[in-house]
């Protein structure tokens, strides 16, 4: 489950550029894993001339460390399945 939000601002540095800020929230509602994700996003869209535009965009993806464990760790058991070495994230968080 999920919900995201957003907003665009016109005319920032010329009348035909545009500025995009937004966030995307997840949740995992599986009941296996749990956590949650958020991921932020900036772009910035401008006109060169009538036929290019120029744009850049920025985004990330932050997971908290239920998600990130249940999602990513590779135990010792699915390394030796796997032939992947065994992986932990860092931060363990409280059951």
């Amino acid at each position: 489950a999920g919900a995201a939000a957003g907003v665009t601002i016109r005319q920032v540095l010329n009348p035909h550029d545009r500025l995009s800020l937004g966030a995307d929230m997840r949740w995992d509602i599986s009941g296996r894993g749990s956590g949650y994700t958020i991921s932020p996003s900036a772009s910035y869209l401008t006109p060169l001339s009538r036929a290019m535009v120029a744009g850049l965009l920025v985004s990330a993806e932050f997971a908290d460390g239920r998600y990130a464990h249940y999602n990513y760790d590779v135990t010792q058991a699915g390394a030796v399945a796997s032939g992947l070495p065994a992986f932990s994230c860092a931060v363990r968080m409280a059951p």
